[in-house]
């Protein structure tokens, strides 16, 4: 059915898959020098993806030693639905992080980011988001852009320092765990 719909295929990691997602999960693997393991539900204690319809909706990036850069190659996942990069050390978002459209979660948790791009208020597919664990000293009210959003998860801190952007969220009826 695929290869009839003009998609080649490849077996990785125990599934199939668009071949074009592997070379995408390939150069993942090579800048982190991980292996993934196919997962039928993401975990966040290990580097996992997730398949739907041949192609990659969910990543999880779990603990590294030392600081990381986001893996630009992410960003080509078109059907990305859950983007878990927890305990990476990871320091900034690509400001592209908005070509993620189908993003519905997305898991920062114990990072080292200080910021966040603007375009992460474009993300409108997204419901769920943690940033509990960084060090956030700027919010941006773009954030307030979300309408999909359901759940923010952040530290206490975070809260007092943008409680006025963060009160807007939450007139909205977002959930916001402190």
């Amino acid at each position: 059915m695929a290869e009839e719909q003009g998609i080649e295929i490849e077996s990785f990691r125990g599934t199939i898959i668009a071949k074009s997602e592997v070379r995408i999960l390939q150069t993942i693997e090579k800048f982190t020098k991980k292996e993934f393991e196919f997962s039928y539900e993401l975990w966040t204690d290990w580097m996992s993806f997730t398949v739907e319809n041949l192609y990659v909706t969910g990543i999880c990036l779990f603990d590294s030693d030392s600081a990381m850069s986001f893996p630009i190659s992410i960003l080509e996942l078109k059907f990305l639905k859950k983007l878990y990069l927890i305990g990476l050390n990871l320091t900034i978002l690509p400001e592209d992080i908005d070509k993620l459209v189908h993003l519905r979660k997305l898991n920062l948790r114990a990072n080292l980011l200080k910021t966040l791009p603007i375009s992460i208020g474009n993300l409108s597919s997204l419901k769920e988001l943690d940033l509990s664990e960084n060090n956030l000293s700027t919010f941006p009210r773009s954030i307030c852009n979300l309408k999909s959003l359901t759940d923010i998860h952040i530290d206490y801190e975070v809260y007092s320092k943008f409680h006025k952007t963060l009160k807007v969220l939450e007139e909205s009826g977002v959930i916001i765990s402190k």
